[in-house]
């Protein structure tokens, strides 16, 4: 329903300036809704864009007009309930106070109210022990490294269980240090 009110928005738009519709496709990689591409395909005169996958972030301003099309992973409910169960137990085990995730996962978690990393922000509470549920070690890090601490993370599509230990935050931090010492 979220993507039909979304094409109704999208043809309203070109109606609304006479236009008739000329779809382009972007395929260079995207890594939120931070990674605009108003400098990639600005001289294209381009008048709308169709950020497909993710949500519109306070923070990041686009200087074309874009629509925002969060996408959410689905599990049939078999999959679902077992997923949830893992969690249930991690959460026990861990005594964790915080379930992050991206915007993909943020349906499947919904009775735990999670924090939804948009882009490069991890805004977690810095006294919460924090499980992260989603693929990828980018958004755990971030937060990791911003709380200071180990996050569990939980990948809903292996069911597997992994860790961001300090060592790797030393890592990123050093690797950090050393990308800005060279500006």
């Amino acid at each position: 329903k979220d993507v039909e009110k979304e094409i109704e928005k999208i043809k309203r738009y070109f109606d609304e300036k006479g236009k008739s519709l000329e779809l382009m496709i972007w395929g260079g990689t995207c890594f939120g809704g931070c990674d605009l591409v108003d400098g990639e395909v600005g001289h294209l005169g381009i008048d709308l864009i169709i950020h497909y996958g993710h949500e519109e972030l306070e923070y990041a301003k686009p200087s074309i007009p874009t629509i925002f099309i969060p996408v959410y992973h689905v599990f049939d409910e078999e999959e679902k309930n077992k997923i949830l169960n893992d969690i249930d137990n991690i959460i026990k085990e861990k005594n964790i106070t915080t379930v992050a995730t991206t915007i993909q996962y943020k349906e499947l978690l919904k009775k735990y109210n999670p924090t939804v990393i948009l882009g490069c922000r991890a805004e977690v509470n810095k006294e919460n022990e924090v499980l992260f549920v989603g693929t990828g070690r980018f958004h755990p890090l971030m937060i990791a490294y911003k709380i200071k601490k180990p996050v569990t993370i939980y990948n809903p599509v292996t069911r597997e269980i992994s860790l961001i230990k300090e060592e790797e935050i030393k890592k990123l931090i050093k690797k950090r240090i050393s990308i800005i010492s060279k500006l």
